[in-house]
This record gives structure tokens, C-alpha cells and sequence, in this order.
């Protein structure tokens, strides 16, 4: 599956998108895994946001919003 990885900067912060077309996640279902959990423990470290999105059959969006004066 083709995955296209988005970085942008606003004014007060830098904007990471990952997503893909793939089969998605039951997100009821999702256990976080020892990797997501990583990723999560790091943005919250540096006082960011972590939002993953997925639906069976609709792919994941992984966004990550981290800000500026770190």
C-alpha cells in the first residue's frame, strides 16, 4: 500500500501526516502496540498532539502536531 508522509510549518507549530490506503483498524478493537506507545509517550514529551485515525477498509491518518518552542 502506498503511504504519503506530509510535513508542514505553521507559525506555531510543525505538522506530520502519515497516511495510507490500506484495510485500517477496528480503532474498538486497536491494543496500542509497545511502538505507538513510544511515539506517543515522545510527542506528548515535547507537549504535542497524537491523533491516529482509521477505519476498517479506509486506511490510517497518523498526525502529529508538535510545537514550535521545543
Amino acid at each position: 500500500f502506498p503511504v504519503t508522509i506530509v510535513v508542514s510549518y505553521v507559525p506555531d507549530n510543525l505538522l506530520i501526516t502519515v497516511e495510507d490506503d490500506g484495510v485500517g483498524l477496528d480503532m474498538q478493537r486497536v491494543t496500542e502496540s509497545k511502538g505507538m506507545g513510544n511515539l506517543r509517550a515522545r510527542i506528548s514529551f515535547l507537549d504535542g498532539k497524537f491523533d491516529l485515525i482509521s477505519s476498517p477498509g479506509k486506511g490510517t491518518s497518523i498526525n502529529l502536531t508538535i510545537p514550535r518552542y521545543v
